[in-house]
């Protein structure tokens, strides 16, 4: 900051400018204070925002998955980050998982804000997807990487009356849960932390209900600050 110091020498003639550019800036952090509940976590049972997101062994076509009839019945969102030092120590917990999310009839998809090469695939066959524009981590609200979100569909929706209609109806997607995998970013494996992650899908397992359906992320900052 020397250089701009040496540099700028406030006079009288700009410190009127200088007064309006201060108040203008508060104005603007009031304004963002006030628009801080759009940044809150989603809850529990909010219909989940569509994806656009591209497929990373795909053009620059932008597709939504929540719309593939294929899907599953749940999905784990992981929005994460291969540079962050804390998505690498989640990534083999996440991993872990696969059956349990499995045996919910769920799948994992795995979001970047980056293109993934292929050798850094989290296994063989896994669905990476870059965030097409940051749509996707603006939409669910993502403030840290990594961030898990559980979505599943709502399956209580009333069938359409005109089951022949060549019309796509979108089956609507209701979030479960938000949060960290666990309770542990030191990575200490003690057997008393609690597994959020894990416990979530437990409860998923009897109901759709979510004793605690959000906990604390922790991990790197989402965007990414600019390097000096």
């Amino acid at each position: 900051m020397n250089h701009f110091s040496n540099s700028i020498r406030p006079t009288r003639a700009i410190f009127p400018g200088l007064l309006v550019l201060w108040f203008l800036g508060g104005a603007f952090a009031l304004a963002s204070k006030a628009q801080a509940p759009l940044t809150s976590p989603l809850r529990w049972g909010e219909q989940a925002p569509n994806l656009h997101l591209q497929a990373s062994n795909e053009g620059k076509r932008s597709k939504n998955p929540l719309r593939n009839s294929k899907n599953p019945a749940l999905l784990v969102l992981v929005f994460g980050d291969i540079a962050c030092p804390a998505y690498q120590l989640y990534l083999p917990r996440i991993v872990g998982l696969r059956e349990k999310i499995a045996e919910l009839k769920g799948e994992i998809l795995w979001i970047y804000p980056h293109r993934l090469d292929s050798s850094l695939s989290p296994y063989p066959g896994a669905k990476v997807y870059k965030d097409f524009l940051g749509q996707s981590m603006g939409a669910y609200r993502i403030t840290r990487l990594p961030t898990v979100i559980v979505i599943q569909k709502d399956l209580d929706q009333p069938k359409s009356p005109a089951p022949r209609s060549r019309k796509i109806r979108r089956v609507p997607w209701s979030v479960r849960y938000v949060g960290a995998v666990d309770q542990d970013p030191e990575g200490k494996i003690d057997s008393g932390i609690r597994k959020d992650l894990v416990e979530a899908l437990l409860d998923l397992s009897q109901s759709p209900y979510v004793r605690i359906p959000a906990t604390r992320t922790h991990g790197c900052p989402y965007p990414v600050p600019p390097r000096p």
